[in-house]
């Protein structure tokens, strides 16, 4: 494994695109470091983050199977994108990350090996309560999908709300468990007071389910 060591006191603004085969770990030591941008690392550890407001981290190839933060108080964007994330580390990142503002998630898969697996169920409502004050919210394919799969969905508290969001864009990548992706998309219109804008992608899908006629029509 290589791997990339900085440490500057005064840096602000960091983007390091790492390419070719092989797994390659980054650790940066910059307390006043704003703006993050890095590909292609499976492992990213970042000290002392009081200031970092812009955070993407991207992989294109191989797994993103480690990456340590502290707090993250100030952050206000985060993307997270790649072919394999291990969940874990996906959760962990979330949790420091609950006040980001504008949030992008493409990732594939997930796992803590070279097999490819789905992602496990996440609750709607847990998920948009852990960040209250998204305003924008992109999220694409197997992502997307676990988002739909949890059964609060028939039972979601009629004053759950997402009190900022006004963006959200939305791919969807297979007809499976139509009626749950439905069933999410409605939620979202309805929890969401402020909401402008909603772009729905959906790709290779032959077949339409009933209630995603009735969704279109509908809205």
């Amino acid at each position: 494994m290589q791997s990339i060591s900085i440490k500057l006191q005064w840096l602000e603004r960091c983007r390091l695109d790492v390419l070719g085969p092989g797994e390659c770990s980054l650790h940066l030591s910059s307390p006043k470091i704003e703006f993050l941008d890095v590909v292609g690392f499976g492992w990213v550890r970042v000290n002392a983050t009081p200031c970092l407001k812009n955070l993407s981290i991207a992989k294109n190839s191989g797994r993103v199977y480690r990456v340590e933060f502290g707090e993250l108080p100030s952050l206000d964007s985060l993307t997270l994108r790649g072919v394999q994330w291990s969940w874990d580390t996906v959760q962990s990142i979330l949790q420091r990350a609950s006040n980001v503002k504008h949030l992008f998630m493409k990732i594939e898969f997930s796992g803590n090996s070279d097999r490819l697996l789905p992602f496990p169920r996440i609750d709607l409502a847990e998920f948009f309560n852990s960040h209250p004050n998204l305003c924008s919210f992109e999220i694409h394919g197997a992502m997307f999908a676990a988002l739909c799969q949890k059964n609060s969905l028939t039972s979601v508290d009629s004053e759950f709300e997402i009190p900022y969001l006004e963006k959200v864009r939305i791919s969807v990548r297979s007809p499976l468990n139509a009626e749950q992706k439905m069933n999410t998309l409605e939620s979202l219109l309805k929890s969401s007071p402020r909401l402008q804008t909603m772009i729905i992608k959906i790709l290779s899908m032959r077949n339409t389910h009933e209630s995603e006629k009735a969704f279109f029509q509908k809205e």
